[in-house]
């Protein structure tokens, strides 16, 4: 599952530059993200939307 930080945490960055995959969900409800360091909330991202990609066809 892929997430994208907000941008409020990472100005300056692109919307691609912000996404990264989730490699694993604790009991807490925190993240852990591959290539990027530390554990983070929900808060953190946008929230998810299931019907972008279905929007785009």
């Amino acid at each position: 599952m892929m997430v994208i930080f907000r941008a409020e945490i990472m100005p300056g960055k692109t919307r691609e530059e912000r996404t990264f995959k989730v490699k694993e969900v604790f009991a807490n409800g925190r993240v852990a993200l591959y290539d990027f360091p530390d554990e983070h909330r929900q808060g953190s991202f946008e929230p998810i939307n299931f019907k972008r990609n279905l929007a785009k066809k």
